[in-house]
């Protein structure tokens, strides 16, 4: 190429080669410049459709007009090349220059504020760059930054508005492009975009937060031996904090904390925040002067996650904190301006984790001087503690004598914690000083729910998971129940005083474990019910707090009727509820009339897993697509696909989805409604047997994997039934099959064709049997 003309443009040589094309420096004779030409690859001529597309987005890119974004003139095609002209920027990508050492801080500075501009130019006009990088960095002499390639990513691959297309996934496989593509470098993609997801701005955010861990650290925030590997780290690990410079920079590292959110809804929302806290001024004057609530803002431990931990998003308390000293401020709530949001992860203490799952320990709870947070997590003889931590402090401490301590909540003053916790046979009801001291025991509390303390010394709380609402004296004394389960109840939990002191609402759980929000009162009027929730409700600043779809609302309240007197604004998705029966009815939030507020986000007593492809000969897993709650994984009789158990993605419950082994694309296969479970392929692949659990009734189901044909019914039973392995011929499914209140469980056969009755291979001793690939023999437990 080089030596040759297109058009008017002589090519001169050869500046670097990517995934996208060629990129060339060439001499327009036309005009007399300089200029860089991306030769696209041959794949492009033969494909109009998606030329015509990578022109319509070019020709939109050539309108982003900025300092410091390289410039787009044109896209021409001569002779069947198909080449990009382009701003040709002279100097040194930032990768290189990192290669170097990491920059000064002022050099940092100066380059991040630039970036920052850039991304907020592009980014006003709907423009993504989806591969933001430091290669895609270029600084000149004098130490100016300009963007490269913006949007190719977008032009090349296509529109992204389908959600898990291929065009979100980070590895352009063979059957898209021959040379494997990599859409952008695995260490600076968000995790949405590392798991196929639709991406937006905040893909950018992330990919600037990134780049500017590695110029005040030297290192990349991730980095593995394999692809894989740095993508596994993405989605999964967490940051080494301890690496920031905080004692130098702390507003510059909180800005980067700021970026590097993993929840998408809780990332700072705009670059162009960034910016604007950037050009405020040097590294420690004005700059990023984030206010807190107290005026101090909450230490982060910025310390690795331990590694006993279930998940990253249910061993770290997220607590997120507004700028306007209150709710009324928000502008979600009310007309103001919207307010700055201050957000930082804190992580379970060393050696313990947080754990909402089973009869749960309850959610953390803030204190009323908005100083100190109270939360229990467990440890590694799993029995939990409280712990105290001072916000403006980065150490959370264990407080003595209070093993199995369970639902936190604060004095008026805060200077006591009251808890629920055993004490021999039998459960209790105690306070602890946060000054120090043994805990104090105040009454009998069988299985502690929930409570409340007013200034009138008046403690309401749940004494068990099926009684209604008691009161106490704060200092001890004799119990009295206040409220009465009616009919079609089942227990009354987690009351919450509401600022008179005299009034409370609390959960109602419903026989058919439903939850509805009911207003009491300390004075004996009749109760009302206020609302549906999933879990307890907070009440704060002329705002009901409840969670419906696992979405936290705050809708206008009136609390002296009783009423909402508007529309729900949704706040944060994906609450954590706590699992379990006795534990139902907890969610993780907590909220101050200051607008603080602290809750985890996730799924209970549940791991996100990742499927991954063993090599037995080197020893080394490949991470197959995206982490999530997925169980009992199927290869199919090819080896291309893996039917797996998938949880908590849908409101039906467990569902079978097939996910691509090479692409890592998840591709949801039923909708029954209730469970789905035990997939089995037929030996030619075109079929899968499952089990289904709709209500008291277990089916067993067959479906064909392509086509739009339905699922058919082969056998139907009270009892439980679970499909276990498909006879190598064909014929029919083993099965497991219970044998009602005697526990034993037969070993089955249920043919294809027949009477469609199953008949006994093994009786009372067969579980997880699997045939041998002649047929000859089971494997069974």
């Amino acid at each position: 190429m080089i030596g040759k003309t297109l058009a008017h443009y002589e090519i001169v040589g050869l500046l670097g080669k990517g995934g996208m094309g060629e990129v060339y420096r060439a001499r327009d004779t036309k005009l007399g410049r300089e200029v860089a030409v991306k030769v696209l690859p041959k794949e492009l001529s033969g494909d109009p459709e998606r030329a015509a597309r990578f022109e319509r987005e070019a020709r939109t890119l050539a309108s982003l007009q900025h300092p410091n974004v390289a410039s787009i003139y044109g896209f021409e095609e001569v002779d069947g090349n198909r080449f990009l002209v382009m701003e040709l920027v002279e100097g040194q990508d930032l990768s290189t220059r990192l290669r170097e050492g990491k920059p000064s801080l002022d050099s940092t500075l100066r380059i991040a504020r630039q970036v920052a501009t850039g991304l907020e130019a592009a980014h006003e006009k709907g423009i993504v760059h989806r591969d933001l990088k430091p290669a895609n960095i270029m600084l000149n002499d004098a130490g100016d930054a300009k963007i490269l390639d913006f949007g190719l990513a977008r032009a090349w691959f296509g529109d992204p508005n389908a959600e898990g297309s291929m065009e979100h996934s980070p590895t352009i496989t063979a059957a898209m492009t021959q040379a494997g593509t990599i859409l952008g470098t695995a260490a600076y993609m968000s995790p949405e975009q590392a798991r196929g997801k639709n991406v937006d701005r905040r893909a950018d955010i992330w990919a600037f937060g990134a780049i500017l861990w590695e110029m005040v650290t030297g290192k990349r925030l991730f980095e593995g031996e394999t692809i894989s590997d740095t993508l596994a780290a993405v989605l999964r690990a967490e940051p080494e904090w301890e690496k920031l410079p905080v004692e130098e920079a702390p507003h510059l590292c909180r800005l980067i904390e700021r970026c590097l959110v993993r929840d998408p809804n809780l990332r700072l929302r705009d670059i162009g925040e960034a910016r604007i806290l950037l050009q405020e001024g040097g590294a420690e004057s004005s700059l990023l002067s984030i206010p807190a609530m107290s005026g101090t803002a909450p230490a982060s431990d910025h310390a690795p996650a331990p590694s006993g931990m279930r998940t990253p998003v249910v061993a770290a308390i997220a607590l997120v904190m507004l700028a306007l000293g209150a709710l009324a401020g928000w502008k979600l709530l009310s007309t103001a301006p919207e307010p700055q949001l201050f957000h930082t992860m804190i992580p379970a203490p060393p050696g313990a984790e947080f754990d909402m799952g089973g009869a749960s320990p309850g959610p953390a709870r803030l204190s009323p001087n908005g100083k100190m947070l109270a939360f229990t997590a467990s440890g590694e003889d799993n029995v939990t503690y409280l712990y105290l931590r001072h916000l403006d402090r980065g150490e959370s401490v264990r407080l003595s004598g209070t093993n199995g301590a369970a639902y936190p909540f604060w004095s008026p003053e805060s200077d006591f914690i009251a808890f629920f916790t055993p004490d021999a046979a039998e459960n209790k009801l105690r306070k602890i000083a946060v000054a120090g001291g043994p805990p104090v025991t105040l009454c009998n509390a069988p299985n502690g729910k929930g409570g409340s303390w007013n200034r009138d010394g008046v403690i309401v709380y749940a004494p068990s998971h099926n009684t209604g609402i008691h009161r106490v004296p704060s200092i001890g004394g004799e119990p009295e129940e206040i409220t009465e389960i009616g009919s079609g109840e089942d227990s009354h939990r987690h009351p919450r005083f509401l600022p008179n002191g005299r009034d409370y609402i609390y959960a109602v759980r419903q026989t058919d474990n439903t939850f509805v929000i009911r207003l009491g009162s300390l004075d004996g009027r009749e109760p009302v019910d206020i609302a549906p929730s999933e879990c307890q409700a907070e009440y704060a600043s002329g705002h009901l707090f409840t969670v419906r779809e696992r979405v936290l609302f705050a809708t206008p309240f009136d609390a002296a009727t009783g009423t909402l007197t508007g529309g729900g604004t949704p706040l944060v998705e994906q609450m954590l509820l706590a699992s379990g029966t006795q534990g139902a009815g907890a969610g993780s939030f907590s909220v101050l009339p200051s607008g603080m507020m602290v809750f985890q986000t996730g799924t209970a007593g549940t791991e996100d897993r990742l499927l991954t492809w063993g090599d037995l000969d080197s020893e080394r897993d490949t991470p197959i697509g995206s982490p999530g709650q997925m169980y009992h994984p199927r290869i199919s009789p090819d080896g291309r696909r893996c039917a797996v158990e998938v949880r908590g993605e849908s409101q039906e419950g467990t569902d079978l989805w097939l996910v691509d082994l090479e692409t890592g694309l998840r591709t949801r296969f039923t909708f029954e409604e209730g469970d789905e479970v035990a997939p089995c392929w037929t030996p030619d692949g075109e079929t899968i047997v499952y089990t289904a659990r709709i209500d008291s009734t277990e089916r067993i189901m067959m479906r064909p994997v392509e086509g739009t044909g339905g699922a058919a019914i082969l056998y139907e039973d009270s009892e439980r039934l679970l499909t276990t392995s498909v006879h190598p011929d064909g014929s029919g499914v083993l099965i497991t099959h219970a044998t009602g209140d005697s526990g034993d469980v037969n070993l089955e056969f249920l043919a294809f064709e027949g009477d469609g009755a199953p008949t006994v291979v093994l009786p009372r001793e067969g579980y997880g049997g699997r045939y041998s690939p002649d047929g000859r023999w089971i494997a069974y437990g």
